[in-house]
């Protein structure tokens, strides 16, 4: 896949604990028959056809051949030439990598959002609690920055100093108490001209309520409880709703697909481990 996109850069989102420097190495190498196919890669240079090609110097006479060597006398023994050193082998051809990557997962948001969005404020900011990462990820399908805040206890200096480089933005607050206790939510105010907080009795529901009616982009579905599939769902522009094991179906998306998805087709993320073909049917039918 790395190979199809073929990408100008390789990008590792965490520290070693998360993407280990053999693996991102691995995934920004170049094969040796490596022709690049993305047409913001450096191509290689083409001769130019309007160009003459140059006339051909004449060959140099050759002079005379040198003298051959005298042959060893008296039972003398030729030396053995020394051995020509072996070629140093080439540098492996790879991308340039950058590593995203804070001492915790809340710094690593913060250096996240300093890369998307580095030039200019933006109009909302979504926050998450730390160990609500469910509903960070069903928040990740847009193209809102995203921060972590604690469960509860005081703003980290670094998620304050964005949320002011980002200008201030109006807030989006994702999770019951339990995920985000009022004391933040209280912090976050001091810095924010508005929070709105949104949060359902689960995660499928808060994920359910993020799907606003008046949205019109793709509809996608992945498993709520492994979110594997639910993350790599973040790097395609849609809705994401989030299911659970087969052949649960929570009732908040059965109930927002009955009030708002008016017969629109849905893309399942994942195999039949993730999203069953049960689940896929009554939801269908929803």
């Amino acid at each position: 896949e790395i190979a199809r996109l073929d990408p100008l850069e390789v990008i590792a989102v965490g520290g070693e604990a998360a993407v280990c420097a053999d693996m991102l190495a691995q995934a920004a190498a170049l094969p040796d028959d490596y022709t690049p196919t993305n047409p913001a890669q450096p191509q290689p240079e083409q001769p130019d056809p309007q160009e003459e090609p140059s006339e051909e110097e004449p060959p140099e006479e050759e002079g005379p051949l040198p003298p051959l060597p005298p042959l060893p006398v008296g039972g003398e023994e030729e030396p053995e030439p020394e051995p020509e050193p072996e070629p140093e082998p080439e540098p492996a051809r790879s991308r340039p990598t950058q590593r995203l990557a804070g001492p915790d997962r809340l710094a690593t948001a913060v250096a996240v959002t300093r890369f998307a969005f580095p030039d200019y404020p933006v109009r909302r900011v979504v926050l998450a609690g730390a160990g609500g990462i469910p509903d960070a990820v069903a928040a990740g399908v847009g193209t809102l920055p995203i921060l972590l805040v604690p469960t509860c206890g005081p703003l980290p200096a670094d998620v304050v100093e964005e949320l002011d480089r980002l200008g201030s933005p109006d807030g989006l607050l994702l999770g019951g108490n339990a995920v985000v206790c009022d004391a933040v939510e209280e912090e976050l105010r001091t810095h924010l001209p508005r929070v709105d907080r949104i949060a359902g009795a689960d995660r499928y529901a808060t994920a359910a309520m993020l799907n606003v009616e008046g949205r019109t982009e793709p509809l996608l579905v992945a498993n709520g409880s492994n979110l594997a599939d639910a993350v790599a769902a973040t790097t395609a522009t849609g809705r994401l709703l989030l299911v659970g094991v087969c052949p649960f179906t929570p009732y908040p998306v059965t109930d927002w697909l009955s009030r708002h998805a008016n017969g629109q087709p849905f893309t399942v993320v994942g195999g039949e481990a993730g999203v069953c073909e049960a689940t896929a049917v009554d939801m269908d039918h929803g």
